[in-house]
């Protein structure tokens, strides 16, 4: 071959690439589009948990694309937890949670920005002690028994650790649940989630784990009394505690 012809190869192997690399970005942009779109069919046809969506050459026509790429948006819908396929049936629309579909994005979260437990502890300390505040001001009954059993499982679990931070997170979930406020609900629910992933790189003992409790019980007593104030220092000393311990850690 001479070396004309190996240029002109390589030159054109180099034109496919790039050509294939524009039209997979293209094809991406497009099926965020109808991803895009089919949530706002859902929210602007009314469509409540459980109700059918239109067929799939429905869709495809109302939106003007191919059936394949409506199917992959489906498909990125459905892994949100807002849809539901049916064998046989056809798509539904799902009983939808944000909080836990913001949840699933915690790991990618972390792994792409590296955050450690110090970073998370200090989004804590900004929402968390609003969060207190607000869940004292008009928890229900549900909520505070809810706590309660939380803090029961922590006690129980003391000298297992896995047990002990899986209570430990769904107290925090459960005040987030309770606050009143959808968007901290959410914020949340992506932290307690990457609190759970990062404390997985710290040493902590049951010593530790106990003045935890001690914590948590108090947090309960004050929202139990419906006292704001009272919550949200508590959950401020609570978690500067914890911030403390690991800075300690981080020296030693």
């Amino acid at each position: 071959m001479f070396a004309g012809d190996s240029c002109g190869a390589d030159w054109g192997e180099k034109a496919v690439r790039e050509m294939k690399s524009s039209l997979m970005v293209e094809r991406s942009s497009l099926v965020e589009k109808i991803c895009g779109a089919l949530a706002e069919y859902i929210s602007e046809s009314g469509l409540s948990a459980g109700a059918k969506l239109e067929s799939e050459s429905r869709l495809a026509e109302r939106f003007g694309v191919s059936r394949l790429a409506l199917r992959e948006a489906l498909v990125r819908v459905k892994a949100l937890g807002l849809i539901e396929a049916r064998h046989g049936s056809g798509w539904y629309v799902r009983q939808f949670k944000p909080a836990d579909s913001f949840r699933q994005l915690s790991p990618l979260l972390r792994h792409f920005t590296g955050a450690d437990l110090e970073q998370i502890m200090e989004v804590r300390m900004v929402i968390e002690p609003m969060v207190a505040s607000k869940a004292a001001g008009g928890i229900s009954e549900e909520g505070l028994g809810r706590l309660g059993e939380s803090v029961s499982g922590m006690v129980e679990a003391v000298e297992d650790r896995r047990r002990f931070i899986e209570h430990d997170m769904a107290y925090h979930s459960i005040l987030a649940e309770e606050c009143g406020n959808k968007i901290l609900t959410i914020l949340c629910a992506m932290l307690t989630d990457l609190s759970r992933q990062a404390q997985w790189a710290y040493r902590d003992s049951v010593e530790d784990r106990m003045r935890s409790v001690a914590y948590h019980r108090a947090l309960l007593e004050k929202i139990e009394s419906r006292d704001a104030e009272g919550a949200r220092r508590t959950m401020e000393e609570h978690i500067r505690d914890v911030g403390t311990r690991l800075v300690e850690e981080k020296e030693s």
